[in-house]
């Protein structure tokens, strides 16, 4: 499977929302190059030093819109391209495996259960949050799907007890 067939199908679309200080937004990378004063008056795009920022990370996603979750000034996660490289493996185990069952340990923006729901073979996913404002925000968004089943808890915590 090709890299931008698993890009792909880790494209998310959450609807804007906050719960509790955690928010889901959209914002726009835009390439410092690119940038003008139209993007100067507006506070969904990210700022060239930002841009600068991630690029000195070695990780700066292509132009474009894109989802994140924050809270407060903190970003938990977005889907930029270089998060879903993140998420890549995940993926091509799912695809790999021919799953009919899969675990995601950790909901986020589900970028790993939006792929996982893309493959025919897949006829159940179970994910462990243990955090209820994403549950809240991102959860009903999946939870459509009836192959899906959000379970608030701790992961490493329920994954201990199995192992006594």
């Amino acid at each position: 499977m090709a890299y931008r067939d698993i890009y792909e199908r880790m494209r998310v679309d959450i609807p804007a929302g906050e719960v509790d200080g955690m928010r889901i937004s959209k914002f726009e990378v835009v390439h410092p190059d690119d940038w003008t004063d139209e993007h100067e008056k507006r506070d969904d795009v990210t700022s060239p030093m930002r841009f600068f920022r991630m690029e000195l990370d070695g990780r700066p996603p292509r132009p474009g819109w894109y989802t994140q979750m924050t809270e407060g000034s903190r970003i938990w996660m977005s889907d930029t391209t270089y998060e879903r490289f993140d998420h890549v493996e995940a993926v091509e185990e799912i695809q790999a495996r021919k799953a009919d069952r899969v675990l995601i340990q950790g909901l986020g923006l589900g970028m790993v259960l939006s792929a996982a729901l893309t493959f025919d073979h897949v006829k159940q996913v179970d994910v462990v949050e243990i955090d209820e404002r994403v549950i809240t925000l991102v959860g009903p968004h999946y939870e459509r799907d009836p192959r899906v089943r959000i379970i608030q808890a701790d992961a490493d915590e329920q994954m201990g007890r199995l192992g006594s």
